[in-house]
């Protein structure tokens, strides 16, 4: 079984967070983007997500933008814009940020590359319980919510 990689991430709201030991729920599904015009993919994840979450106890969904260290000496600028282009404060706390170095990242969850997002349901413990690439659709959704059920009665 695939484990999501450690990683410190920051929320928009400033708040740390070891992943993916602080992850907040039972299953937490993780949208990861790697690139600035990524954000118009993960939108086509956030109102299946939001639906599942409102009537899923135990399940919360994260954005996480995954930037290379190189750019870490800009986070506070780069940061700074998302959060001005995001006002719902639930929004900014679900986006956690990731500054490292995207090719084990990309390694430890078997992905093919940047060139798309990534969409992966992941437990308490870590474990990748199930994992898609690039934008939703009704097949990936209804696969999400299987894999959701399934983990939830683990």
């Amino acid at each position: 079984m695939t484990s999501f990689p450690h990683l410190q991430a920051r929320s928009l709201e400033g708040q740390w967070l070891t992943l993916p030991d602080e992850f907040a729920g039972d299953l937490n599904c993780v949208v990861i983007a790697f690139h600035r015009h990524h954000q118009r993919l993960v939108n086509t994840w956030l109102p299946h997500l939001e639906a599942v979450a409102a009537a899923t106890p135990g399940v919360c969904f994260y954005e996480m933008p995954t930037i290379s260290r190189r750019w870490l000496p800009a986070r506070w600028f780069i940061d700074g814009g998302m959060v001005q282009a995001i006002a719902d404060q639930a929004a900014r706390e679900r986006t956690v940020t990731v500054y490292d170095r995207v090719s084990p990242i990309v390694e430890a969850l078997g992905l093919d590359g940047t060139a798309t997002i990534a969409t992966v349901l992941v437990d308490r413990r870590g474990d990748v319980l199930w994992q898609c690439s690039g934008v939703f659709t009704h097949d990936a959704g209804a696969a999400l919510d299987q894999a959701i059920a399934a983990g939830l009665t683990r």
